[in-house]
């Protein structure tokens, strides 16, 4: 029986420790044995003869990636990352190691195969244990919930100014509204392509600076655009304290991960914002629907096929669609849309279709985008 290795360390957010649960029992489904190496403390047990027997690795975030110079027969074992935000917020991580990079958006892996690095699509996932453990029922949901943590545009601002000021003029250009046309305009997307900047350990921070800054500035946008159409929002969340809010909206304090999925089960719909995520889908969207609440997003190309031609969630071109939307939605409508999405969720995302997926690739050429 083969084995696999998960490496781990305590992280602040709890999705994250349900993501490497979740993927620890799909590795068990597929029959293989784990273990569950924590590496937070640094007193990692000896390795070697464990790594001998060893068919793969698995991580978050690169964890485990700087093990390559204290056990270089890590090299000789697949050793597989899931990058669960945008890597140029991991590239000091990853960079020049020889990590097999697990995408999350197509954009992703485009902008990692132009470093050089290897690099597939591996959307978001569930563990569907998660469904199972909560519940509520439809006629008792209420409102819509925002998910999102509060953060300064000027804040970010100020810091690429001291870092790279010359990149202030290209950031206020109206074609750059996110990370990845950003990253387009620097040519960091094509391999081979010249780059209009170095990659430097400067160009690393003040690009995922610029990630946060344009995150920051849509976010805004969001929630002012909801208010002015009279659409009510409930914004849970770090450091919303700290904002100027408005006041239609109701403002939470962020929530350990068991209580907001607890929420999110309660509300009638989750409204799903990143603009980071243009070719794949965030967590948020999949736990929503395994929690048979409805989830509003705005449209684009990737959800629309992936989701939205499923009538599973609910897609917008304007924010001021959203009203004329959720009045359209009658409570069979919404049942519906509800029970469609599950099934696609439990069908189609879970931890353990991911791993059947990688391991067919595995055996294969490296799949094209």
């Amino acid at each position: 029986m083969q084995h696999v290795i998960i490496f781990n360390t305590l992280s602040q957010y709890g999705v994250v420790d349900d993501f490497v649960e979740g993927l620890r029992h799909a590795v068990l489904e597929l029959g293989y044995t784990a273990s569950l190496i924590d590496v937070t403390s640094g007193q990692i047990p000896e390795l070697s003869a464990l790594l001998g027997k060893t068919a793969m690795a698995l991580s978050i975030n690169a964890v485990g990636a700087d093990l390559y110079s204290r056990y270089p027969e890590l090299e000789t074992i697949d050793f597989y990352t899931l990058l669960i935000d945008h890597p140029v917020h991991l590239l000091g991580r990853f960079f020049n190691r020889p990590l097999k990079l697990l995408c999350v958006d197509k954009n992703h892996v485009r902008f990692c195969r132009a470093l050089g690095a290897e690099a597939h699509f591996f959307p978001h996932a569930i563990w569907p244990q998660r469904g199972r453990q909560l519940s509520s029922g439809r006629d008792q949901k209420q409102g819509i919930l925002f998910p999102a943590t509060y953060i300064s545009p000027d804040y970010y601002l100020n810091q690429i100014e001291q870092i790279l000021p010359q990149l202030l003029p290209i950031l206020q250009q109206e074609a750059i509204s996110d990370i990845n046309s950003l990253l387009n305009h620097l040519g960091f997307m094509q391999a081979g392509k010249q780059q209009a900047l170095p990659l430097t350990t400067a160009t690393a921070k003040v690009l995922a600076l610029s990630d946060l800054y344009l995150r920051a500035l849509s976010r805004q946008k969001l929630i002012d655009d909801c208010a002015a159409n009279h659409i009510k929002l409930t914004i849970i969340g770090n450091s919303w304290q700290h904002a100027v809010k408005q006041p239609l909206h109701h403002y939470l304090p962020a929530e350990p991960f068991p209580e907001l999925l607890n929420r999110i089960a309660e509300s009638k719909y989750v409204l799903h914002h990143n603009p980071g995520f243009l070719q794949g889908q965030h967590e948020r969207i999949l736990y929503s629907m395994l929690l048979g609440t409805a989830v509003i997003s705005e449209k684009n190309d990737y959800l629309t096929q992936r989701y939205g031609q499923q009538g599973s969630i609910i897609l917008y071109q304007q924010v001021a669609d959203l009203c004329e939307l959720a009045n359209a939605i009658s409570p069979q409508i919404y049942q519906e849309l509800t029970s469609n999405a599950q099934q696609q969720v439990l069908r189609d995302d879970t931890w353990l279709v991911r791993l059947q997926q990688l391991r067919v690739n595995r055996t294969s050429a490296s799949a094209q985008i």
